[in-house]
């Protein structure tokens, strides 16, 4: 199977928010979060997505899940200001909600499925190559 790629572009505004664009969409940015979601709000709204749409799309296909609710709540931290030099999140917490016909532990085979192949879980969990360059106008 061939690869899938994306682009994505992102400029900074006049008003200092920066417009995020997709091929079919286009987001505003803001880190004060008073005129839109911060990235990593976004980031983390993206990974919940991911995993939702997972479990509701393989779910009753894969493992015969019959969903009447699916939740996921999120909490993570981070230093702002780190001894270490490290500014990224330490620590994800994750809940899932759900009310269906499966048991706890066929519902933890089910996420774990959806750990497998959720670009974004994938993503977090550190094995992206990360190559940039800048280019000064």
């Amino acid at each position: 199977m061939a690869r899938k790629e994306y682009e994505f572009t992102a400029k900074v505004n006049p008003d200092r928010t920066v417009t995020g664009k997709t091929p079919k969409h286009e987001l505003v940015m803001d880190s004060s979060t008073t005129k839109g979601p911060s990235p990593l709000e976004l980031m983390m709204n993206g990974l919940m997505g991911c995993e939702l749409s997972v479990v509701n799309y393989y779910g009753p296909k894969k493992f015969g899940l019959e969903l009447e609710e699916l939740e996921m709540k999120i909490q993570a931290w981070r230093d702002p200001e780190p001894e270490d030099e490290y500014y990224g999140l330490r620590k994800i917490q994750i809940e899932w909600i759900v009310k269906s016909n499966k048991t706890l532990e066929e519902m933890k085979e089910i996420v774990k499925y959806a750990h497998k192949i959720c670009p974004v879980f994938n993503s977090l969990s550190g094995r992206i190559v990360v190559e940039e360059k800048i280019t000064i106008k």
